[in-house]
């Protein structure tokens, strides 16, 4: 059962289309039920300061924003 770590970088870029967002998909599109998702509590509180400012900015979305914060939960959604 492999085990994919993300940070909080990889886990915006899951939502916010950027650099490296190609690879992250691609990560999830190859990810098995038997793979594990493991990421820092931090990732709660970086991802409410992130998911906010991008929602402010309008590069999200409120339900794409909504998504990213539950993410960061650990509450993963197929994408």
């Amino acid at each position: 059962m492999p085990l994919l770590y993300l940070d909080t970088s990889a886990l915006v870029k899951r939502y916010k289309r950027e650099k490296g967002s190609d690879v992250i998909g691609s990560l999830f599109e190859r990810k098995s039920r038997a793979d594990r998702v493991v990421v820092s509590f931090l990732v709660v509180i970086e991802v409410t300061g992130a998911a906010s400012r991008l929602r402010q900015k309008g590069i999200l979305g409120d339900e794409e924003a909504s998504e990213l914060l539950t993410a960061s939960t650990g509450t993963w959604r197929k994408k």
